[in-house]
């Protein structure tokens, strides 16, 4: 995903502003997102092989949390990753 649409983009439930989080779940590659997740002020999504999943339903209620949950257990959620990897 190139970073110039994130300038564009909003969050399709409150139509904030989306940010690429970054950290150790975010993986560049010649200029483009690779990995990573989209976080706006109600609600994250990954990014997955460049492409960016804006979820709906019952996968976009459990990726939405507080600040508290800004950690990996909120990473674990986003990217539906075992128990063992937490």
């Amino acid at each position: 995903m190139k970073l110039e649409p994130l300038q564009i983009l909003e969050c399709p439930y409150c139509g904030g502003g989306l940010k690429l989080e970054s950290g150790r779940f975010t993986e560049m590659a010649n200029g483009e997102v690779s990995t990573g997740i989209l976080l706006c002020e109600c609600c994250a999504d990954p990014i997955v092989a460049g492409i960016p999943y804006m979820r709906t339903g019952a996968a976009a209620n459990r990726a939405k949390w507080d600040d508290q949950l800004m950690s990996l257990a909120a990473h674990h959620v986003l990217l539906d990753l075992p128990a063992r990897y937490v």
